[in-house]
């Protein structure tokens, strides 16, 4: 959508570009030509052709040229006519071949023409040829007064290529088959985090002169022996008749993020609108507000799988360049942040566009033209350092980045395989291929299930938040459906996690993941059930760690107690006992005495923090109460346990 306007705004300034170019270079070359060597009906013939030419007849044109070439091979201003009007007509190898000739001819009858022909060969790929010109070009004396320092940028860009060349990253893409692709134009748009999921743009390309809108749509495809399925069309309102592209699916697959183009409530040309799934029904398209849209461009979203955070492209001021990366915080209030521009590592004064944050919430994959590449847009990868600091930005390599635009990439959550859209024969298709080593993301894997009532059984819209336990940072903050009571939350390896589940009127559920080596573990599937407030019920404290044989709490423990201590606030009516259990191993009366004190010192942190001694008791098992076997570690280790126990209400 957005693409079309900057690619027309292009194509209108190269023609006033090419048609000033073009008077330049015959106002000057022909001061300087020897026209004289060539009849009168030659002159006159290429001046028609010029006029054909700034016409844009340019089949008028290119017949006059070619015949006057013909009888005249040496008139090499009708060569530089000739690929003014291949370049003109995107024919690029033919414009080359024309421009080479006029300069094998008369290298000195416009030195510009170097830099001309360097940017073309550049545009294509011909690094090595483009050097030369650029070089050839920096000899004159015009060029040192006109922009030696581009230049010399220009030809770092060639040695760089060059390299990139000469060293090839693995690269081996795979298509996804017939059902996805076809003899039109399919763009990626994202995967669900359990890899599940694709959503894809279909553009129907324009196969006729005729200056008509394509069709462009929305397509959704799930994933079966391997095999991604017929996709389904997805509807969009019919109150949004303004044009909507750049889709973006949450990880979870409960959000779609889009762009949409002077709609009735735009506060620009283009802004960022979300839905939201419930159950198997989409809600209507919501206005991400004004903090976020302006009268600028907004586009390209990109939501992180914190459940909290989006990442999307726009030309609004305050940016480095044509576009920024920026990203927006969803507040406690349901309403979204100040966008924040991701700052000098990623964005240049050039563009950075297509942001995709990995579900590890700090690998960074985006497109730039301001970063060293092969030419025109390329993909890179940065890393979050801090909230507010990314590393250097790296080129993915040759041949996933070549001379053409390559604009989004979308990677799985598994940090293994990526997935692309790669113009193979005249069309865009979608591709995967595996990632290698140095531009793999943190590996992750997923928790999913169903939120339901202990005893009734019906789903549940609850708040599930998920904790690193070394910082005690919230890295996933968001709900269940209230329709299925599902859920799906990412767990990026390498660290240990305190998952917290609460819903008004119910004890809340804690789990814990030991995540720190993650080489053999498979994504969780769990279902939860909450227990409605009755006296006599308790749960498990899954996130109270103590060290063996010690009853001193561990500083990982900080994030439960703190939960334990909001509950308690929030539930001023009820009085709790804290429970603790111990296994089998070593002397009983001793297991006693471990298993008392370490739920006195919950109970004391609660008192310490505020909470009325008097709604507060606590008692210690040993190993009187275990709910497992002893004769296995894993029964030994769920033995070992702090429980929160209602004893009035």
């Amino acid at each position: 959508m957005e693409k079309t306007v900057l690619l027309f705004l292009y194509c209108y300034v190269m023609r006033l570009f090419l048609i000033v170019l073009f008077s330049l270079i015959f106002s000057f070359g022909f001061t300087q030509s020897n026209n004289n060597q060539f009849d009168k009906k030659t002159n006159k013939s290429f001046k028609k052709a010029k006029e054909f030419y700034l016409n844009k007849n340019y089949s008028k044109a290119e017949e006059k040229l070619l015949k006057i070439l013909k009888r005249n091979p040496d008139f090499f201003e009708a060569d530089i006519l000739l690929g003014d009007l291949y370049l003109d007509i995107n024919k690029k190898n033919a414009a080359v071949a024309y421009y080479n000739k006029a300069l094998k001819i008369n290298p000195d009858f416009y030195p510009p023409l170097n830099k001309i022909l360097a940017n073309v060969e550049l545009s294509i790929g011909m690094y090595k040829n483009a050097k030369q010109h650029f070089i050839k070009y920096l000899s004159f004396e015009i060029a040192q007064a006109d922009d030696a320092k581009n230049i010399k940028e220009k030809i770092k860009q060639c040695d760089f290529a060059i390299f990139q060349k000469e060293h090839p990253v693995p690269y081996h893409p795979v298509s996804l088959g017939n059902n996805i692709n076809s003899t039109d134009d399919e763009y990626i748009n994202s995967v669900s985090l359990d890899e599940q999921t694709l959503v894809f743009t279909f553009k129907e390309r324009n196969k006729s002169k005729e200056n008509i809108p394509l069709k462009e749509d929305l397509y959704i495809s799930e994933i079966k022996d391997s095999v991604w399925q017929k996709p389904d069309k997805f509807e969009m309102p019919d109150f949004m008749p303004c044009n909507k592209g750049a889709f973006s699916l949450s990880p979870d697959a409960k959000y779609l993020f889009f762009s949409a183009c002077y709609c009735d409530d735009s506060f620009g040309g283009c802004d960022l609108y979300y839905m939201k799934k419930t159950g198997d029904k989409w809600s209507q398209p919501i206005n991400m507000g004004e903090n976020v849209n302006t009268k600028f461009w907004e586009s390209q979203p990109c939501f992180s799988s914190d459940g909290m955070t989006l990442f999307f492209a726009s030309n609004r001021p305050g940016g480095k360049g044509k576009s920024d990366i920026w990203k927006t915080t969803l507040l406690k209030n349901n309403i979204w942040s100040k966008p924040v521009n991701l700052g000098a590592a990623i964005n240049t004064d050039k563009s950075e566009m297509s942001p995709f944050i990995h579900a590890d919430g700090r690998t960074l994959y985006f497109s730039s033209d301001g970063h060293a590449g092969m030419g025109g847009m390329d993909l890179f990868m940065s890393k979050k350092i801090s909230d507010f600091l990314w590393s250097k930005p790296l080129n993915l390599g040759y041949p996933i980045n070549t001379y053409t635009d390559e604009i989004n990439l979308v990677v799985e959550a598994s940090a293994q395989k990526a997935f692309i859209s790669s113009k193979k024969n005249d069309n865009y298709d979608i591709f995967s291929f595996e990632l290698y080593d140095e531009i793999k993301p943190e590996k992750t894997v997923f928790f999913k299930g169903i939120i339901s009532d202990f005893k009734t059984h019906k789903h549940l819209r609850a708040a599930f938040e998920l904790y690193d336990l070394e910082t005690g940072k919230a890295i996933v903050k968001s709900y269940s459906d209230p329709v299925d009571g599902s859920f799906l939350v990412c767990l990026p390896c390498n660290k240990n996690y305190a998952l917290n589940v609460n819903k008004d009127n119910y004890l809340f559920y804690s789990e814990n993941f030991n995540l720190i080596n993650c080489d053999n573990v498979k994504p969780f599937v769990k279902n939860i059930f909450l227990h409605p407030f009755v006296k006599g019920e308790s749960i498990v404290l899954n996130n109270i760690f103590f060290d063996t044989d010690k009853y001193l709490l561990k500083k990982e423990s900080l994030v439960e107690l703190n939960k334990i201590f909001e509950f308690l606030s929030k539930n001023k009516n009820i009085k709790v006992q804290i429970n603790g259990h111990t296994d089998n191993v070593g002397n009983f009366k001793y297991n006693k005495i471990l298993s008392t004190n370490r739920a006195k010192s919950v109970y004391n942190f609660l008192i310490e923090k505020g909470i009325d001694k008097n709604r507060l008791k606590y008692k210690g098992y040993s190993s009187s109460k275990p709910v497992e076997s002893n004769n296995t570690p894993q029964g030994r280790a769920r033995n070992r346990r702090t429980e929160i126990e209602i004893v009035e209400m």
